[in-house]
Formats: structure tokens, sequence, C-alpha cells
């Protein structure tokens, strides 16, 4: 029996889904001037910035009526904002959330394979893995001891990968962020089956190469004055001793800044920070602050250069997606006396200051930061 070939129904069925594949494609790749690629990117970013606020309501809400249930909630267990997110853009990423978070609803896009099909949970998961690392990456550097060699690596492994997430989504000529690339992803507002025309990425890895190559410069000098600065080796020795003297801190940082006092500015004061632990009241708090002053001056870290000892003790907890801290500052005064043939610091110790410079009484800064 000779073939008559397709009808003209299957025929027109054929053209329609053709032309759509088409459409899809060149609006993806923004051709014929439309800018549609340009204008997904924009979508992206306000779709990322809702789903943002979407986690922080749901942070809020575990923070209300769960987290104070669970007293080993700390600044240490930011890592669980982060699994909330995975799950979150995981589920609705994906073909079970038919490809769309909240964000990406509101705003008309969705994720799609480039075979036009729904990425699967785990696909998904993983499409969020870069921007879990860079969080990761820059939580590890908020919660870690200052001056330590290793945080160094940390913040260079987080700020590359931001790097290639931005440089990509903006100068690929598809629009594809790092995610995209390496799951096979792209975002657009059809739901047409596409395919992506050829387009060089040259410029994109290019421009992404150079930022890499500064970021690492910039670690290797911050590096280099770790180790060879007066400063930062005073620095890092005032860190250490604070570790030693006292293990009930945590996440211990200390800097050289100006500091204001009863509306006198002080240069080069030394300024401590430092995580107590879960349920530290004021009582406590003053009195880890009084421990910080007597291991540094007794230490003889500081010198007559340094006017002032500014001590911030922080407590609260960090779930990644909602934090709450508590923090009292402390201002001591460190003057040399003439009297002294040994050199020994006088010290005046000072009412607990709020973190608001210029007030020198003692407040509990209860607000949810």
């Amino acid at each position: 029996m000779k073939d008559q070939g397709p009808s003209p129904d299957q025929h027109e069925r054929f053209s329609s889904a053709l032309h759509a594949q088409h459409e899809a494609s060149r609006q993806l790749a923004g051709r014929e001037g439309t800018g549609l690629s340009y204008r997904v990117s924009v979508r992206r970013v306000i779709a990322f910035a809702i789903d943002c606020a979407a986690l922080v309501a749901i942070g809020f809400i575990l923070a209300r009526f769960t987290v104070p249930k669970f007293e080993f909630i700390d600044q240490n267990w930011w890592w669980a904002g982060l699994a909330i997110a995975a799950i979150y853009f995981g589920v609705l990423d994906s073909s079970l959330g038919s490809g769309a978070t909240l964000g990406k609803r509101l705003m008309e896009i969705e994720v799609q394979r480039l075979d036009g099909e729904m990425p699967a949970p785990i696909d998904a998961v993983l499409r969020f893995a870069p921007f879990a690392v860079v969080s990761a990456m820059y939580k590890i550097s908020v919660y870690s001891d200052s001056h330590s060699s290793p945080i160094l690596i940390f913040e260079l492994v987080g700020g590359i990968v931001a790097l290639a997430i931005v440089v990509f989504g903006l100068m690929h000529p598809h629009r594809r962020n790092l995610s995209d690339i390496l799951l096979n992803t792209g975002v657009v507002r059809d739901k047409a089956m596409f395919t992506l025309p050829p387009g060089s990425t040259r410029l994109a890895v290019i421009v992404f190469s150079c930022l890499a190559a500064a970021a690492v410069a910039v670690q290797g000098v911050r590096a280099w004055d770790m180790r060879t600065d007066a400063k930062e080796l005073a620095l890092a020795a005032v860190v250490a001793q604070l570790k030693t003297t006292n293990p009930l801190l945590k996440h211990v940082k200390a800097d050289f800044q100006d500091a204001i006092s009863e509306g006198t500015t002080y240069p080069g004061s030394l300024f401590v920070s430092a995580y107590a632990q879960k349920g530290t009241d004021e009582t406590k708090a003053s009195q880890h602050a009084k421990h910080i002053y007597d291991s540094i001056s007794s230490s003889g870290l500081t010198t007559k250069e340094t006017p002032l000892l500014k001590i911030l003790i922080k407590n609260g907890f960090d779930i990644g997606i909602w934090q709450s801290f508590e923090k009292i500052s402390y201002t001591f005064t460190l003057r040399s006396s003439s009297m002294d043939r040994k050199g020994s610091i006088r010290t005046k110790v000072m009412r607990p200051q709020s973190v608001k410079e210029g007030k020198n009484q003692s407040v509990k800064d209860g607000k949810k930061q």
C-alpha cells in the first residue's frame, strides 16, 4: 500500500510546533533586536529577590514558632537555612513545581532543560548548588576567627563562584548562568520546547578570567600582609590570646579602627567582637568583656598608642534565612601611667555602651538584626 504522507492536519500541527520551537529559541537568544534575552535576565533578578523575600518570611515563621523550642539553635546553625533554601528551589524549580518558584511564577518565567522537559528534583537541587557555595563561604567567613589563612581560601572560592554566576548570567549569549551551564538548563518565558542557536561565550570567559585573576591577586596581597604587616601580626596575636584564655567565646575578631566616645574621636582604637554561648545574659556578657580586657592588657599586646578598647559581645541564633542577635558594647580606656616605671597600663572601666556610638550607658539591644 502506497504511503500518502502526513495529512494536512498533521502537517499543520508539525509546522506550529516547529514555529513555536523556533520562536522560543529566538526569544532566548535575543535575536532580531527584540531584547527579550535581556528582559528575561531582568525578570530572573527580580524573581530571585522575591524568592529571597519568601525565604526570609519562612525564616521569620520558624523563628517565631519553632526556634525557641530548640535550645541547640545558635549562630552555628546557618547551614539549616541552606537546607531549607535547597528544598525550596529543589521542589519548585523542578517538575514537582512546574519549573517555577514563587518569584519565577510572578515574573512569568520558568526553568526548562534544553530538550524542553522540566528538571528533576535532584537536578533542581544541584542547580541551586553554586548559590549554596557562595552563601556557605560567606557564612564561614563571618563566623570564623579573623586573621586565619584558611579563611582567605574560603573567601576566594566563594568570590570566584559568585563572579561566575554573575558574569555568565549577564554576558552569556543565551543568558545562562553557571547553574544553567552545568545542568544544561535555561530560563524562558515560553512553555514550548527550544533549542539553542550557536553563540560564542568567548567574551564571558575572558571577563570572568580577568576578574578571577584580580580576586586571586587581592587575596594574595592580603595573605602577604597577614604574614608580614606589624598590625596584622598584632591582631592575630590578640585573637590567639583570647581563644586560649577564654574558650567559651567563639568567632573572635579584632581590628584597629577609629572610635568615638563622648564626642571625641580616638584613632587607632582596638575593636574586638565575639559570640557568647546561647543564653548569655548581661551579667555574663560584662564578665566576658572584663575578661577580654584583662587578657589583652596583661599580655602587653596593646601600647599607649591604643587609646580605647571597644568590645562587642553577641548572643543569638542564625539559621541562614533568619537571624536574631542581642549585642552589648563595652568601652575601656587604655592610658599609660607616667608614674609606673614598668610602663604598665592603668585602666578605667567605663559603663557598657549601646551599639550606637556616643552613649555612655548600658543598653541591651534586643532588636532582631
